[in-house]
Parts: C-alpha cells; sequence; structure tokens
C-alpha cells in the first residue's frame, strides 16, 4: 500500500511504512494562484532548481503566515472539525506526533504505519473536513475542497 517516492509534479511524497511525515495543507484562498505565477516568474532567473523551488516555498510559507484569504480556521467550529479528522485515525494509521491549526493553514507531524497510503491519509482529512466545513459554513458541501496541499 506504500507507494514509495512518487510526486504529483510539485513536491515530492515519501510513502514508506514507519516513515515520519511532515505535511503542510492550508485553505483555498489562502495563496492565490496567480501570486504564485508571479513569484515563479520572478525567480526564472535562478538557475538551480533546487534553489528556485526552495525560495518558492519560503515566499508561500511567509503569505501563509501573513493570514490571507477568509482564514476560515480562525472560527474555532471550523478548527474543531480539523483536530477531529486528525485524532480520529491517530494510532490506527499514523501516529500523531505533532499538529498545529493556524487561520489558513494546518502543519502535522505524523509516523505513517505500515499498510497505510499517505495520500490516502491526507485525502480522508481534507475531503472529510471541507465537506464538513462547507455544511456548517451553509455553503454547497460540494463546492469543492476547501484545502490544498501548498
Amino acid at each position: 500500500m506504500n507507494r514509495g517516492i512518487h510526486s504529483r509534479g510539485y513536491l515530492p511524497h515519501w510513502d514508506f511504512k514507519n516513515s515520519v511525515q511532515g505535511i503542510t495543507f492550508r485553505l483555498f484562498d489562502s495563496v492565490p494562484k496567480d501570486v504564485i505565477l508571479k513569484w515563479k516568474r520572478e525567480l526564472e532567473s535562478i538557475e538551480d532548481e533546487a534553489i528556485r523551488k526552495e525560495e518558492l516555498q519560503r515566499k508561500i510559507a511567509r503569505y501563509e503566515d501573513a493570514g490571507m484569504g477568509e482564514c476560515l480556521l480562525a472560527d474555532p467550529a471550523c478548527a474543531v472539525v480539523i483536530r477531529d479528522k486528525l485524532v480520529a485515525d491517530d494510532s490506527a494509521t499514523y501516529k500523531l506526533l505533532e499538529w498545529c491549526i493556524m487561520p489558513d493553514h494546518v502543519h502535522i507531524l505524523i509516523k505513517l504505519l505500515p499498510d497505510h497510503s499517505l495520500s490516502g491519509i491526507v485525502q480522508k482529512w481534507k475531503g472529510g473536513s471541507s465537506m464538513e466545513i462547507n455544511g456548517f459554513l451553509k455553503r454547497d458541501p460540494r463546492r469543492g475542497s476547501l484545502l490544498q496541499m501548498p
């Protein structure tokens, strides 16, 4: 069930049993796509791809920490939804080591247990939370994911 090293085109995923994973996901409006595209254009002059990607991630992290967008997770009721999703499968599919819910993004540190896929775990957190928060906010729960990976 573990997929080894794989990528969806941006950050590599390390999906090995017993691996420790640092995961960040954010609200859909926390870093607008046009802002990221602007930064990518600005960074094109950096020849080293690893340095370019690292600088882009720094810019994204600083922007996230500035609390842009709706910051729905500042609402305790929305944050509780995320918390409940994180702790629900603790010790069953992963060991939850650390976590922090910010107003517009979430940081998580887990130890992946054998025979469980990282992508399946993250999808369960994001999909279930998005539907529940959309419902709580009286938005169409099929509206789309509130949460995305950086």
